[in-house]
C-alpha cells in the first residue's frame, strides 16, 4: 500500500500549509519530524536536492515543497480533472496508496529515538551586565 510522506519540522508555516492540504484532502501521509530526527536530513536532501521544508513525496515520486503540492492539490480539485480521476482522495486511492509502499529506506521513518531538545542554561542576576550611559557625542566605542 503506497504513501505519502512529508519532511517537516517543527515551527514550520509552508509545512503546517501542506499537511493542512493534504489533511482536507483526506489524504493521509507520514512526516518524517526532521526537528525529532536530525538524522533523517541527509536522507531528504539526497532525495529532493533540496535544503528547504516541506519536502514531499507521492509514493517514491518526489512532488516538491509546500507551493508544488498546493498547486498539485488544487489541479486535482479542478472540474475536469474530477470528471476523469475523481475527488483528490479518490485519486489518491487509485495513483498512490494502490502501490506497493516505497521501497527506498530512505523514505522510512527513523529507527533512532527523537533527538533531545537542548535546554537553555539557567540564568542568574549575577550574570546581568550593567551597560554605562553614554553622552550624545559618544561612541560606546570611546567606552
Amino acid at each position: 500500500m503506497g504513501k505519502v510522506t512529508v519532511f517537516a519540522i517543527d515551527g514550520c508555516p509552508h509545512c503546517v500549509r501542506a499537511k493542512t492540504n493534504l489533511r482536507d484532502r483526506n489524504i493521509p501521509y507520514v512526516e518524517i519530524n526532521l526537528t525529532k530526527h536530525p538524522d533523517k536530513r541527509s536522507d531528504m536532501l539526497s532525495l529532493s536536492d533540496s535544503l528547504t521544508v516541506p519536502q514531499i513525496f507521492f509514493n517514491e515520486k518526489h512532488i516538491g515543497g509546500a507551493i508544488e503540492t498546493i498547486a498539485l492539490l488544487e489541479l486535482w480539485d479542478t472540474d475536469e480533472e474530477q470528471a476523469v480521476h475523481g475527488s483528490p482522495h479518490e485519486r489518491y486511492e487509485k495513483e498512490i496508496k494502490s502501490v506497493p509502499d516505497p521501497k527506498d529506506p530512505r523514505l522510512q521513518p527513523s529507527t533512532q529515538p527523537p533527538a533531545k531538545e537542548p535546554v537553555a542554561p539557567p540564568r542568574y542576576k549575577a550574570d546581568k551586565v550593567k551597560i554605562p550611559k553614554i553622552d550624545e557625542d559618544q561612541s560606546i566605542l570611546d567606552i
